[in-house]
């Protein structure tokens, strides 16, 4: 086929040069619209250039075009599409793709083979055997009318593996059909015809295996997928949670050499780089080879220091055999206790969903398997369930219709509980059980009439009725962008507000089930808190982590590293864009070395400290103001001295990355904008091995974010340590002055960030009115209060949404003379009514989801709605500190609710929190060192948007494609984008935008919401 598809190319070229011009589908004369994969990046910059589009990229695995056309073709269909094309030096891709889409939604695939042409000379090439406009290489979408054309769409696609793309796209023609590509073609519809056939015999093999498997049985061997709860989540539907694969750890060791230990350097097209003496240093990973049971085996991959051993494991055990088991003749259920099941019989319906849960390969998966029963199962009675054609350790496992013991996945609780006086306590009923076999979606809630509270020894404490918060089929609002089924089943509200009796209890609806347990006592929300204090000392740069603070252990980041001075912004970027700028100064000699303090945070994914982490100290420190007596006693566990000093634990712990940051100042008193590598986190390394940083320039944003920490802090310390509160005032001070005389346009410094971040003069006016009411907090210098009435959003015309709500309640706190009481009260309005928005809407959705920060986030990733106690804001919280009004107590307590467990999930989202907590965070050190599960506790993720919607399938793509969807045993069941928003977590620590956090933005707020319910006044 390659052979032969190049003797065309030649043998065309006299006769195209001869022919009249062939029709044109694209002149390449303008840029691509968009690109994906890895020319996503590299879309834009593609440059027309040497008569056409100059393609390059790293590699093959990604493509760009162009969108929104109307090309009438004027050729017959049995003409050939063809490139022109000039290769480049660089080029190591064997072939390239051309997809093209009509207007009826026809997309045909072209391949076109590129060896053998010679760089630097235009080459006409035509596809791969002959493919024509009636019959392409392959057919991805047929359309809804015969025939192609007009092209609406075309792509060009790389080969989706390794090869560097080098090459200039001149012209995309249509060339009519010669001998030569009539016989190509030809063999083309032979070897076609062969694949059909191929395909039919596999297809009848399978059918054939399908009925040995329901006549003959599956096999049950003991490393088969394990069920591991057998409930009932409606009278008539019986649930088995199925594990297939076990997650493995990877493991991170000493290296001890052995003779004979080959160390064989890999990726040598994509060398690594770091910095040393101020010079950037490549290198290759290193993976080390050893002869084993007279084997070359590869026992995994070197440290930069060659000190330890990377050993990345597969998962253990055998997948769920998908063949028939979703067929109900795979199945029967038994009893001799229920007359209705004497004789086993098959359920009417099967419905199954599964998800990864774990990153280990291939991914482990959790299945819900639900089995639709003829007749109701009857209480007490005794049940057999057969899985014949289900490749399960269990041939049969038994099930005990007892609801008021057995915990249902129907039933959603919180999984920690309540204080007494928590004027909001709420469960829910709903179920969704997936699809059947013919992709039917199943709502499997059931009808209920009744509920009740069971406490420790079983008894009823408490009845209610059910109130139907949705119906099937109808839809929600969580974000006024969009309304859907984000459910896809009925939903009943379980109310016990009014309840208060303190004690262990579980919600009991009869006839499906319990919930996990729970505790209503006046400390309930003192665990969610402490741990996730534990998940923020857990992010903590330039400190040996591990017990007894934490069970997470790591050794310190950037321990004797060498910082470099950048002359870049953070709003610049961050990884890779550090590391550009590092090559490009160190071409002009070694990079000025600095003095670092290395502390501050990282985030869970990236190892660098950002201006945005003061936030944490900023929040932080807030929790004085809402209950010094408790901020004043509580006792973490803290490294060092910090146990042990006079200081209030959670004020050395929001104190923790302030000396960093005061390092970080310059003497006229700019700040810089945080410090990190050059190219993020290599495979197989962790931050404590980390050698170098880039240190950023200084920013009026960041100095204005530490002014606001440092006044604040500043005004805290002088109740405990009146030296470190001087020094921290005039910290501050000196980074006001210094972001006065560099925070509007035409300053040399602001103009030149303004170049990376065109909101910046909004950024600053926040800050700055941030920095302005701390500081005269701090200081009740009226200089202060006529700034902050300069930048507050508190002048400007009434709106629904705060953009400044910290600098609000805060100056909406200010004692009596201090500050304009006009103004106190517009906060106190404003405040109030966004809380009076966000209860109304909150009723939308089902789940009583409430956004304490704004209800226009859009429902994609990052937007916190699902994982974090109100959705990351503390607005419900602010209304009741500054008006008491009980409906907005009982709103911060239903903010609370979802994310520890009251969701169709039954997950808390909080690490270690719960009985069933998340336990797969995208936590780069923890992956490659093994420490998983339930390791770190604290951890709470960005969470699921929709990831069914058009701006999320944007974003996730490559999610869908390559992690949950590729390969015959590894695929989301049904298709992740069907799964109802509020299921869509996937715990499996692969998926940045979704299983990552940035620490400040999720853990931070949550520990401070916590606290605050758990201290309330």
């Amino acid at each position: 086929m390659t052979k032969s598809t190049r003797y065309l190319a030649l043998c065309l070229l006299p006769w195209l040069a001869a022919a009249q011009p062939a029709p044109l589908i694209s002149a390449c004369d303008r840029p691509f619209m968009f690109g994906f994969g890895t020319w996503e990046q590299k879309a834009n910059p593609f440059k027309v250039e040497g008569g056409g589009i100059h393609i390059v990229a790293p590699s093959g695995q990604g493509g760009a075009g162009v969108a929104g056309l109307d090309v009438k073709l004027g050729a017959p269909d049995d003409w050939s599409p063809a490139l022109t094309l000039v290769i480049g030096a660089a080029n190591t891709s064997g072939t390239i793709n051309l997809q093209m889409g009509d207007t009826d939604g026809t997309r045909h695939t072209y391949r076109f083979d590129l060896h053998g042409l010679a760089p630097g000379t235009p080459h006409t090439v035509l596809p791969m055997g002959g493919a024509s406009l009636a019959e392409p290489f392959s057919r991805d979408e047929p359309g809804t009318t015969p025939g192609f054309g007009p092209m609406q769409i075309y792509m060009v696609i790389g080969e989706w593996i390794t090869g560097q793309v080098d090459l200039t796209l001149q012209r995309i023609t249509l060339v009519p059909p010669t001998p030569e590509l009539l016989a190509a073609r030809a063999k083309l519809r032979e070897e076609k015809a062969q694949e059909a056939e191929r395909a039919r015999l596999a297809a009848e093999a399978k059918e054939r295996a399908r009925r040995d498997l329901l006549d003959k049985g599956a096999p049950h061997p003991a490393d088969g997928p394990q069920v591991k709860l057998v409930c009932a989540t409606a009278p008539d539907v019986l649930s088995m949670q199925v594990q297939a694969g076990q997650h493995v750890n990877n493991e991170l060791k000493p290296y001890a050499a052995e003779p004979g230990d080959e160390l064989v350097p890999e990726g040598k097209d994509k060398p690594r780089h770091l910095l040393r003496d101020g010079k950037v240093v490549d290198y290759y990973q290193t993976a080390v080879y050893r002869r084993v049971n007279n084997q070359r085996t590869k026992l995994g991959l070197l440290s930069p220091d060659g000190k330890q051993l990377f050993v990345e494991h597969g998962s253990v055990g055998q997948q769920l055999n998908e063949e028939v088991v979703d067929v109900p003749a795979a199945y029967r259920v038994s009893s001799d206790d229920d007359p209705a099941y004497k004789t086993a019989v098959a359920p009417t319906a099967v419905y199954r969903k599964g998800k990864p849960n774990g990153y280990s390969q291939p991914l482990p998966f959790l299945y819900t398997i639900s089995l639709k029963l003829p007749t109701p199962l009857k209480e007490g009675a005794t049940y057999t369930v057969g899985l014949l054609g289900v490749n399960t350790a269990q041939a049969t496992v038994p099930y005990v219709h007892r609801t008021r013991q057995t915990r249902s996945l129907a039933v959603h609780a919180i999984q920690t509980g309540y204080r007494p006086d928590d004027p909001y306590k709420r469960a829910y009923l709903s179920f969704w059980m997936g699809a059947d076999e013919n992709g039917k979606m199943g709502n499997g809630t059931p009808a209920a009439e009744r509920f009740e509270l069971l406490d420790d020894t079983g008894q009823t404490a408490f009845s209610g009725k059910p109130e139907l918060a949705k119906a099937d089929g109808a839809e929600e609002q969580i974000s006024v962008h969009e309304k859907a089924d984000y459910t896809r089943s009925a939903v009943y509200r379980l109310d016990f507000g009014t309840f208060a009796k303190p004690g262990q209890y579980r919600v009991h609806v009869p006839g499906v089930g319990v919930s996990s347990a729970f505790r209503i006592d006046a400390s309930a929300w003192d665990a969610p808190f402490r741990a996730a204090m534990q998940g923020i000392l857990s992010q903590r740069q330039g400190v040996d982590l591990g017990p007894p603070m934490t069970a997470f252990t790591r050794r310190r980041t950037f321990a004797g590293a060498q910082f470099y001075q950048l002359d870049i912004p953070c709003q610049a970027g961050q990884e890779g864009t550090r590391g550009e700028r590092m090559i490009e100064l160190a071409k002009a000699g070694p990079l000025p070395r600095v003095d670092l303090q290395a502390g501050g945070y990282q985030d869970a994914g990236d190892w660098d400290t950002i201006g945005h982490h003061l936030s944490a100290t900023y929040d932080l420190l807030g929790l004085y103001d809402l209950n010094p007596a408790a901020f004043a006693k509580i006792k973490l566990a803290l490294p060092g001295t910090e146990s042990t000093n006079a200081l209030p634990d959670i004020l050395d712990e929001a104190l923790w990355q302030m000396p960093l940051w005061r390092s970080l100042q310059l003497p006229d008193g700019g700040v810089r904008g945080g410090y990190g590598d050059g190219w993020g986190c290599y495979p197989g390394e962790t931050s404590s091995m980390l050698t170098y940083a880039g240190v950023y320039s200084p920013d009026p944003e960041t100095t204005l974010r530490y002014a606001a920490s440092a006044a604040r802090a500043a005004r805290v310390l002088a109740n405990f340590d009146k030296t470190q509160s001087a020094t921290y005032l005039a910290s501050a001070k000196l980074a006001w002055t210094w972001a006065e005389a560099h925070g509007k346009a035409g300053d040399a410094i602001f103009d030149k960030v303004a170049g990376f971040d065109k909101g910046l003069a909004k950024n600053v006016r926040d800050k700055r009115a941030l920095a302005a009411v701390e500081l005269l907090a701090a200081t009740r210098d009226t200089a202060y209060d006529a700034a902050f009435a300069q930048s507050t959003e508190l002048t400007n015309k009434d709106a629904l949404y705060l953009d400044q709500p910290e600098a609000d309640f805060a100056y909406a706190r200010l004692p009596k003379g201090l500050g304009d009481e006009a103004l106190k009260q517009t906060a106190v309005q404003r405040i109030a009514k966004y809380a009076d928005h966000a209860i109304t809407f909150s009723r939308n959705n089902a789940f009583d989801i409430i956004a304490g920060h704004r209800t226009d986030m859009p429902m994609i990733f990052v937007s916190r709605f699902f994982s974090t106690p109100g959705a990351a804001g503390l607005n419900l919280i602010y209304a009741w500190e500054l008006t008491h009004k009980p409906e907005y107590m009982a709103a911060a307590v239903q903010g609370a609710n979802y994310s520890l467990g009251a969701n169709p999930d039954n997950l808390s989202y909080c690490s270690g929190v719960g009985s069933n907590a998340e336990r797969y965070p995208f936590f780069v050190d923890a992956q490659v060192s093994g420490q998983y599960p339930d390791v770190p506790v604290g951890h709470i993720p960005y969470g699921q948007g929709n990831e069914g919607n058009a701006m999320s399938r944007g974003a996730n793509g490559w999610v869908q494609t390559w992690l949950l969807n590729f390969g015959p045993a590894t695929k989301m069941t049904p298709n992740w984008y069907d799964w109802p928003a509020n299921e869509q977590f996937v715990d499996f620590g692969r998926y940045p935008l979704h299983n990552e956090n940035c620490f400040n933005q999720t853990t931070v707020p949550a520990a401070c919401y916590w606290f605050w319910l758990a201290n309330r006044r």
